[in-house]
């Protein structure tokens, strides 16, 4: 089963959010109710502290009884981080939505936490960037309405290679504190990346 885990941040829009709740299991995080306001669409479980849900996301829940796990708002993890735990309880893969914005700390955690998963198990989307975190393996991206696609190290150093890209790369090695990877664009059908050792993140973007 696919999961996607609603987080708190920036809202995203209303077709994205349509898109990726198709046949999904959707967890919400408390603040992050606020993405499903004017839709047909509901969670099938809310989790958090509820300390970032207003009266309005109080009522939306209350009048669609959307099942609730809460916590106190004194605990060693984040909202995200439980919803992303118990999602992987029902499913294989998740996306992870409104995962960014204003709280650079939440954004970078939230970035972060998609390692301990492994390569192609968590997806997160916003409005302008899929970004998936890579380990060694081949990686292929069909040419998409995004311009760009950036490979950044997380690591202290990746190396990779490139097929089907504007930029070719043969075994480029690239350190975590220096962006040589990123502003590609696949100008084929398909490109293709091959991650040969390290890991970090494949950002697909536009401005």
């Amino acid at each position: 089963m696919k999961g996607l885990v609603v987080s708190g941040g920036r809202a995203v829009k209303k077709d994205l959010l349509r898109r990726y709740c198709e046949d999904a299991y959707v967890i919400c995080c408390d603040g992050g109710i606020k993405n499903f306001y004017g839709t047909d669409l509901v969670p099938d479980l809310i989790v958090g502290d509820f300390d970032s849900i207003d009266d309005m996301g109080k009522a939306f829940v209350a009048a669609h009884r959307i099942p609730s796990r809460t916590y106190k708002p004194e605990k060693n993890f984040t909202d995200t981080e439980a919803a992303l735990a118990l999602a992987f309880e029902n499913c294989d893969n998740i996306v992870l939505l409104a995962a960014t914005g204003t709280r650079m700390d939440h954004t970078l955690g939230n970035l972060f936490s998609m390692s301990q998963y492994g390569p192609g198990k968590v997806t997160l989307v916003d409005d302008h960037n899929t970004i998936r975190y890579v380990e060694p393996g081949r990686y292929t991206f069909s040419k998409s309405a995004y311009q760009y696609i950036s490979v950044v190290a997380l690591t202290q150093s990746l190396t990779y290679s490139t097929d089907g890209m504007k930029y070719e790369t043969d075994h480029l090695s690239i350190k975590s504190c220096e962006m040589r990877g990123v502003s590609n664009e696949i100008c084929m059908e398909e490109g293709v990346i091959t991650v040969h050792s390290g890991a970090g993140f494949i950002i697909q973007s536009n401005d």
